[in-house]
Parts: C-alpha cells; structure tokens; sequence
C-alpha cells in the first residue's frame, strides 16, 4: 500500500485543499471585503499557495513538510535583531484568536512566512516594526 495514502499528514493536506477551494471567496469576503491592493496580494498569495500544496501531494514525502512553511506549520525563527527563537503556527484565519503564537496567514507575520523554506532569512514588516528572522526548524502538525 502507498504510505501517503495513509500518511495523516497527507490527509490533512488534502482536507486543506478542499477547504481552501471551497472556502477561500468566503474568507477573503469576512476579512478583505474591499476590493483593494491588500486583497489582490492575498488572493495572490493563496493561489501560489494551493499550486504549491499541489505540487506535494502530487509528488508527496513526509520529508517536505520540515524544509517549507505552510498551513499547520510550527515555524521556530531566529529573530536576528535580538538573538531570540520565536515560534509561530501558521493557522486559518478564525484559529488565530486562540493564542497568540498561533497566526493567520493572512497576518503580516503569516503572510511573510507562507512558502519560505527551512534555512531562509525574510524580512517581517508589520505595523509595529521591521525585523529579519531565519527559519530554523519547521514541524507540521495534523492540522
């Protein structure tokens, strides 16, 4: 038997996909109901999303889901200004509520880490400042 087929992460990328097809006009509509610039970058964003999360379950190993950040995944960064590790779990928007190192992608933080890869430095703009981090452990969790 193919182990993806059985893999629970494998499930819960699926789950994702489905999720995402038939609920993100709904979700950019509770969240970016304006048709502006912000809401183009989002969808932008979702759509290189879902292509990605395509891309591995088509050519699914277990392995990826430590070397890039998506939905369901506790990123431990290095924040570079102050020496410290941060942890963030990239989350639906709804979940981000629950506490505070739980994240919605559409969040600047959220946003910025979506896609990267292990090993990666980014630049984090929010409201409040603009500070590097390095990504330097990702797990993901059954989401």
């Amino acid at each position: 038997m193919n182990r993806s087929v059985i893999d629970p992460a494998f499930t819960g990328l699926i789950k994702q996909l489905v999720y995402l097809d038939e609920n993100s006009t709904m979700l950019l509509d509770k969240f970016y109901p304006k048709f502006n610039r912000e809401r183009k970058e989002i969808e932008e964003l979702m759509n290189n999303y879902s292509e990605r999360l395509e891309q591995i379950v088509r050519n699914f190993k277990s392995d990826i889901l430590q070397s890039v950040v998506l939905i369901g995944s506790r990123v431990t960064a290095l924040n570079v200004l102050d020496g410290l590790n941060e942890t963030y779990t990239i989350v639906l928007p709804q979940h981000s509520d629950i506490d505070p190192y739980m994240v919605s992608y559409y969040s600047p933080i959220g946003r910025q880490l979506l896609l990267n890869q292990l090993g990666e430095t980014i630049t984090v703009t929010t409201p409040a400042s603009t500070y590097d981090l390095t990504i330097c452990k990702i797990e993901f969790l059954i989401y």
